[in-house]
This record gives C-alpha cells, structure tokens and sequence, in this order.
C-alpha cells in the first residue's frame, strides 16, 4: 500500500467558521478559520484543500496578499508565506505581539504598504515585513478598533467605530469624513461604497472618499455584508440577498440557494474573477456564476454530518443544526470532490441499497432520492427512520410502524408486531422485541428463536464480511460465524463506549465512534485504530462504494479514503520523533508525537515483566497516569498498526 494511504476530506473547508479570505491572481482563494487554520481553492472555489500548517496557532484572524506573499495574523501576530501558504515565517520586528488577542482581525496591503491593526493603533511595513512602523498617533488619528484599510497611492481610508478616516501622506495625518460606524468599503471603478452595523442605507463616494453620500434603498433591509460582482452591487441582508444595478438605488431579492432560504444571519460575500460566493455561517460555502440564477455547494462543510449513503454513481449526505434539526440535504457524483444542495426536504436518516437511496424525513415520512421502488409511506410527519443493514432496508413510521425490504424496496413487509429488524442477509433476519431480547428468523420473520451470546439491547448495528456478521449496541462489539445462532466477545482493540455505526465488505469491517475509525481484517476478532489523517474524533456514519469508505463527522464534514486500504497493511513508521516528558516523572507524562493508529502501550520494569497494560491511547499528546508505579527504572513498548518501539521512562 501507498505510505501516504489516509483519510482525506472530501470538499470544502473543513470548519464552518470562516474568518478571512484573501485572493489571489484571480482564482486562487485562501481561506481562514477561527478553529481550523488555513484553506487553498486554485480553481475559483470549486475545490478546497487544507494548507499552512506551519502556523503555530490555527485560529486566522486576518489575510492580505501582497505581490506574490501570504500574509496572516493569529494570536501569534503577523506571519509571511512565499509558497502559497505551505510553511510560515514570523514577522513580528518592532511590533507588540501581546496586543495580538484573538479578536484581532485587521491586516491589509495597499500598494507596496503592508498595514497591520493590532488592538490599537496602526502599523505600516514597506519591506514585506521585515520591519513594522507605528504611524503616529494625531487629533483625528483612527485610533479605536479599525476595521478595514484601503486606497491607492493617492490616498488611504480607514474604517473604525468611529467613522471614516482619510489620509493623503500614507498615514502621518488623518481627517475624519464619515462618523457612521462604518464595517466594510467595496469599490466598483472610481465608486466606493460603505456598509454601516446600525443603520439601514449605505455610504457612496465618487470623489475617492472626501466625502459620502448616505443613500436609502428602495426596500427595507438591514445590509450586513456587500460585494461587487462585475457591474452589480450584491448585499447579504438578516433577510435574504439582494442585487442593484444601478449603484445601490434601487434593489431586488436575488435566488438563494433553496437550504439558505430560511437562515441568512452572518453570511458574508467573496467575490472573484468568475463567481460570487457565499459564506454561510454553519453550512459552508455556495457558487454562483450567473449572478444568483443557479447556485452549487461547494461542499457540506457543516460540522455535523448525521448521515452518508452511496450508490456506484452518486454520494448523499445530510446534515443537522446544532439541535438535531434537519438542515439540508447534498449530493455529489464525482465521489464527494463537489457538492450539489438540494433542499431542506426534512431528510435526516439515508439508506443505499443497489443503485437505490432511500431518505427518511422529520415532515413527511419516506422519499425514494436515487432508482426506484415501491412505497406508501409519504405525507406523515414525525420522526421517519430509513436504514439498511446486510440486504435488507428498514423503515420505521410513527404511523406506519416497522417495515423491511428484502428487495432493494421494490415491496416492503410489515414485521411482526414488537419486532425491530437490525440485520437481514437472504432469508436470515435478527431483530430485537420489545423486551430488548435479541430474536432470529430464517424464514423472512414468519418464526423467531432466541440467540445466544448477545446481551438485551433496544438495538444493534451489523454488518457482514464474508460469512461473519458484526454486530454492536453501541457499547460491546460481538461476532457470530453460524449466521446468528451464536456470538461471542469482539472487543479486543476497541473504546469502551461510544461505537456508532458498522460498515464491512469481504475485506473487512469498520466501525465508526466516538474516537474516529477502527478496523478488523479478520472478521472482529481483533481492531486497530485507523484514523491516519482523518482529522476529527467523532465519526457518526459509514457508507461504502466500490472505490472509497466514506465517513461523516460531527467535527468536520465527509471524509474518504480508497476502499483498497480497507484490506492493505499499512509500511511501518518512523518513530524517532516520539517524545516522553518529563522523564523523570513524579508520576504523569505525555507522549508527544504520538502517532494516531497506537493499538497499546505496555509499561514493563527492568526484568522485562509488564507491570501495566495501556490501550486504546488517543491523541498526538496522550497522557499517561503512572503515579502507581514504584520509583525505579521502567520501558514502555509502544505497539502501533505499524511499528513498534521501546522507550525509558525514569519513575522518581
């Protein structure tokens, strides 16, 4: 297998909380986050990947590009990029780092200058900063938080709290022209246009901001966020999008994308060379290129994914809001690259069977997304639950009841009264009653007969590789080589809790939880973690293709990785960069660089007998708890997916 085989994220940046953005050559967008660092589209926001990883602190406040450099402010002040983002050089002479908290957001380049805002003040570096100077403070000086700083060589405009301030020496004066507290200045040719937080019209200038005329649209909306899209004005409003075409007098509603309909606060405006994008706050980003007619989603980067399915052809996904709502539903047919949305339709849960998927809404019971089927199921509301499991497909109704499919739902069967199916395969099924007693049948649920092995659970999840079937109630993992009749154990190499969904094929079979993905290639009897660049703990949904796993987060987005790694063996890795401290311990130490795939960590004293037995670490930090251990000399055995090494550990 290739070395570098590991999760990728499908599309979109990865964190919903989008906080700068910075173009480049007019099709190159650089992205920041408040949680998850730095993102690159080269195709004018169709793609996006995740870069800078040279910065010490993740959280961008600001971005500007000044000739061919990247710049970025964080908590740890400015840092300049020559390669698009890729490694990271401090740039900090003359400058208070301390006043970088992380709130700041005030970093912009005009003409050969390089202006920083840091909590006061203002900063100007003509040497790609290498060297900052504070521009001296006067009577009219923007000193209070400065929002945004523009111009030309002619003149500069800086927007604060307190108004507009302009400047004609490059910054040594200042005069006020505005006392609007003014967000955000765009420019269409020689127009300037202003966008205030409090009040309904905007500022415009045609005289390179001497002064400014405040002009009330026709409808009544409070303008948050402005951008210039070729000879249009377009602003994101608390209720909807608008567009002008005649400099801000008059404006008319402009399509949203259908899942925006509803929910507009906080969105902001990126326009490019080809595009105008949308930044959602909690859904990711949406393309135009035909000024609004027709949008596409750039991806689910929705930090909570509820549920995957897949057919050869094409991916679903659907997301949830932070309370459990439905909020949206995406498809993509190029195996997650790109992302259409198609609606806030109420789909929650998603089942692919065949070329078949099936969607269970929360407002009007079951719709069929991709092939076809037979079904009575639409017009009720409730909480309607679709779910396939081995062959079969399961529909839970609040009105309907409990129905199954054996056919890819071509005709659905009502199961016998108290019985929940979990698992089918052929004419096997096993389900659960409503004493959570584990039932099965092999006549289709014509007769039941108890198993043997698993404990009462109101549900289980399964999966089956090969002849095994797998089995979980979300606490304990079993397995069962006769088709059901018995289990036993399999949770050798698993967390203790937290075992969400199964997905398997002949090669093996996977599980999502709440520490990422494991994996067993021999039918459960024992897992390792897999979670070699998946960068997220919490994976709520599997769904698998004949080319990837793919895998939905609560932290961000979809992830996939080719379905060949599901059989492969990982090569062995360096472990040099694995570091115990402190060593001595009075008793706690941290590994750090820890790999991500770690199965256990065996602490073993001088003799080479093991006095503890550690597994299931997690995280590149772990810590471990040796305050038990006499004082004396110990070695701790790391054991990986891939390698394995032996470090000292000096116990005071």
């Amino acid at each position: 297998m290739d070395g570098h085989a590991q999760w990728v994220q499908t599309s979109g940046p990865s964190e919903a909380s989008l906080s700068a953005f910075a173009t480049k050559n007019g099709m190159t967008i650089f992205a920041g986050s408040y949680n998850d660092g730095l993102f690159v589209s080269t195709d004018d926001g169709v793609t996006w990947s995740s870069t800078g990883n040279g910065l010490k602190d993740t959280m961008i406040t600001s971005l500007a590009i000044l000739g061919n450099d990247l710049f970025a402010t964080n908590a740890n002040g400015v840092n300049r990029s020559t390669d698009n983002g890729a490694t990271w050089t401090p740039m900090n002479a003359n400058l208070p780092v301390y006043m970088f908290t992380r709130n700041t957001s005030a970093l912009f380049a005009v003409g050969s200058t390089l202006y920083v805002c840091p909590d006061e003040g203002i900063y100007a570096s003509t040497d790609l900063g290498v060297s900052w100077t504070r521009l001296v403070p006067g009577p009219e000086t923007p000193n209070d938080n400065v929002w945004q700083i523009l111009g030309n060589g002619a003149y500069l405009l800086a927007t604060t709290e307190s108004g507009i301030f302009r400047s004609i020496d490059s910054g040594a004066t200042w005069i006020q022209v505005d006392t609007c507290h003014v967000n955000h200045v765009s420019s269409m040719g020689s127009i300037l246009f202003a966008t205030t937080t409090t009040d309904r019209f905007i500022l415009r200038s045609s005289d390179s901001g001497k002064t400014w005329v405040h002009v009330v649209p026709d409808v009544s909306m409070a303008i948050t966020e402005m951008s210039v899209s070729g000879s249009d004005l377009f602003t994101v409003s608390y209720d909807g999008l608008y567009r002008s075409t005649d400099q801000g007098v008059h404006w008319i509603a402009t399509r949203f994308p259908p899942i925006l309909q509803n929910d507009t606060y906080g969105y902001g405006l990126i326009s490019t060379s080809e595009a105008l994008i949308i930044v959602t706050n909690g859904r990711g980003l949406f393309r135009t290129t035909d000024q609004g007619v027709s949008w596409s989603g750039v991806g689910p980067a929705n930090t909570l994914i509820y549920s995957v399915a897949s057919t050869s052809s094409v991916l679903f996904a659907t997301l949830r809001s932070w309370n459990y709502a439905p909020d949206g539903l995406f498809t993509s047919s190029d195996d997650g690259l790109t992302w259409e949305a198609e609606g806030t339709s109420g789909i929650m849960t998603l089942a692919a069977m065949g070329r078949n998927v099936f969607g269970g809404s929360l407002w009007d019971g079951l719709h069929i997304l991709a092939g076809s089927g037979a079904y009575d199921f639409l017009g009720w509301q409730g909480e309607n639950i679709v779910r396939s499991s081995g062959t079969i497909l399961v529909y839970v109704s609040p009105h309907y009841g409990v129905n199954f499919s054996s056919d890819s739902g071509q005709t659905w069967s009502l199961a016998p009264a108290g019985i929940y199916p979990d698992f089918g395969y052929d004419s096997l099924l096993i389900g659960t009653d409503s004493l959570n007693h584990v039932l099965r049948s092999t006549d289709l649920g014509n007769s039941w007969t108890n198993v043997l092995g698993l404990p009462d659970s109101p549900q289980y999840t399964m999966a089956m590789s090969g002849s095994v079937i797998v089995a979980t109630n979300g606490t304990g993992m079993y397995r069962s080589t006769d088709g059901g009749t018995t289990w036993s154990d399999a949770h050798n190499g698993l967390p203790n809790a937290g075992l969400n969904v199964l997905a398997a094929n002949v090669a093996g079979v996977v599980v999502a939880t709440e520490r990422g993905v494991f994996r067993s290639t021999n039918g459960g009897v024992s897992w390792g973690n897999w979670n070699i660049g998946l960068g997220t703990d919490t994976v709520t949904c599997l769904s698998i293709n004949e080319r990837y796993i793919f895998a939905g987060t609560q932290g961000q987005g979809v992830w996939r990785r080719p379905i060949s790694d599901l059989s492969s063996v990982p090569p062995p890795i360096r472990m040099e960069s694995v570091v115990l401290f402190p060593n001595p311990t009075a008793g706690t130490i941290t590994i750090h660089n820890a790999p991500d795939d770690i199965e256990r960590i065996s602490i073993m004293n001088v003799l080479g007998k093991q006095v503890m037995d550690i597994p299931n670490v997690y995280g590149s930090d772990a810590t471990l708890d040796l305050s038990n251990l006499s004082s004396g000399v110990y070695y701790a055995r790391i054991v990986t997916q891939r390698s394995t090494t032996t470090k000292m550990i000096v116990r005071e």
